[in-house]
């Protein structure tokens, strides 16, 4: 079973359960996709893969979802062109990145702490660095401010770095590469280390980090500099596993 967590489709609702698709219990219906929908270097990863393409169609193609509510309720709604994303299944993997909307947005809560939410670090830098700078903005003067990372299946540390650069007073290393031999990439060398600079006004505030099973690659990176530089108090499920890009 796979519950809806942020549901957009005319019919769902958060919390609800997807039982079968077209007839086909959900799980079975997973372990026939085809693999270029489902790929990952962990299971967590490949089924958070799969995940993202259950709820989507082909041109002219219809889906029957079953679905359990919250009270218990069994309902089918029918997927086509005409109420979500359409992808062409030759080319989902160099598309995926159209699936994810990476609208940074920050809130002041009534309690006074603010919320950022990050749902990817997969898209335009500039854009997505000055959407976190505006959401964060309005929120220097906050006691504590929760990041809600949930959802998030990387993407660039090229955008997450500086995006993690606005929480950090001092730059801080949270993990090396070492290579057996040396890469042109990294410049001939036989390490590479991946740490965060300042940038900007640092919010200096206390941090929690919402995480849940779908954070890996770049998110994990994310993760691991806000908690292993005491920066942030991590708060969530177990996270899915980095990708081929181990660091110590």
């Amino acid at each position: 079973m796979l519950s809806i967590i942020k549901p957009n489709i005319p019919g769902l609702e958060k919390g609800a359960v997807i039982k079968r698709i077209d007839g086909m219990d959900i799980e079975l219906y997973i372990k026939e996709m085809p693999p270029w929908l489902r790929s990952g270097s962990t299971a967590r990863q490949q089924r958070y893969r799969a995940f993202t393409h259950l709820l989507t169609v082909t041109l002219e193609e219809e889906k029957v979802v079953t679905l359990k509510a919250l009270d218990g309720e069994i309902y089918e709604i029918v997927l086509n062109e005409e109420l979500i994303h359409i992808i062409n299944p030759e080319t989902a993997k160099r598309d995926a990145v159209s699936q994810y909307t990476h609208n940074i947005k920050g809130e002041r809560l009534s309690s006074g702490i603010g919320l950022i939410e990050i749902p990817t670090f997969q898209g335009d830098r500039s854009k997505m660095i000055k959407e976190l700078d505006d959401a964060l903005g309005n929120l220097l003067d906050a006691p504590g401010i929760i990041i809600d990372l949930r959802g998030n299946g990387g993407g660039s540390t090229f955008i997450a770095h500086p995006i993690a650069g606005r929480f950090f007073a001092e730059p801080f290393i949270y993990g090396v590469e070492y290579y057996k031999n040396r890469l042109p990439l990294r410049g001939w060398a036989k390490e590479y280390e991946f740490g965060v600079r300042p940038r900007g006004d640092t919010y200096e505030g206390a941090i929690a980090v919402l995480v849940d099973t779908s954070n890996m690659s770049t998110a994990e990176n994310f993760i691991a500099a806000m908690k292993d530089s005491g920066r942030a108090t991590i708060i969530g499920r177990p996270t899915a596993g980095s990708s081929g890009n181990p660091v110590t």
